[in-house]
């Protein structure tokens, strides 16, 4: 049964670092291929895009279509070298800086570090369930202590992920506005979060509710 439990936990943990480094290695890709192309364009080009460039401001779009007929658009498929419609679903629209709310990036910012933090704390707190477990110190109040700990803080984390997803969501309603096309105001809502969090908590409570009975079985003896 322990050897089970170490074979699924480190699979897990595999898994979890494997999604990071591949999104990590797929991000690097991007950049360079990125660099690539944009130095394949003229020194002119180049200056004038950073020029404008520092007066604009990114706005993230998670978008749904209205009306599938109107939105439809055009791009070239670059292995065919056909026209093929497609729908938009997430875009970046460049806005004027001064249109944006000062308190929106800091706001932003903040949410994403609280974010990190809590998560940090989360897998802090696993390693510490993990290792009472393999200690053989299964069914104690230390680790009901840490199961209510871990599903705080993730459904912490949800909520610090919801908000900025809202506020990023508020900034691009307020700024943009694009014909055929609604912003998806829930794009941001991370179940597999909220799910964890609250099984962690009800784990937490199964755990409490056995150690209980068990200690009025002991006072009844």
């Amino acid at each position: 049964m322990k050897k089970r439990f170490n074979i699924l936990t480190v699979t897990m943990v595999a898994l979890v670092v494997f999604n990071i480094v591949c999104n990590l290695v797929y991000v690097s890709v991007a950049c360079v291929d990125a660099v690539s192309q944009t130095y394949s364009h003229s020194r002119e080009e180049r200056i004038g895009m950073t020029d404008a460039l520092e007066n604009q401001q990114p706005v993230s779009l998670k978008l749904f279509p209205t009306d599938l007929v109107s939105s439809r658009h055009t791009v070239v498929n670059a292995k065919t070298g056909k026209e093929i419609p497609v729908d938009m679903g997430h875009v970046v629209a460049y806005v004027d800086k001064s249109e944006v709310p000062a308190w929106i990036y800091p706001a932003e910012v903040g949410l994403m570090l609280a974010s990190a933090a809590l998560w940090l704390a989360t897998i802090w707190f696993f390693i510490k369930l993990v290792r009472n477990i393999n200690r053989i110190e299964i069914f104690t109040w230390k680790n009901v202590s840490l199961l209510r700990r871990i599903g705080v803080l993730m459904l912490s984390a949800f909520a610090a992920s919801y908000i900025s997803g809202m506020i990023s969501n508020y900034e691009a309603w307020s700024l943009v506005a694009l014909d055929s096309y609604m912003i998806d105001w829930f794009h941001s809502f991370d179940t597999i979060t909220l799910v964890i969090g609250f099984c962690s908590l009800i784990s937490a409570e199964v755990f409490a509710m056995g150690l209980r009975h068990q200690e009025e079985l002991d006072l009844t003896i």
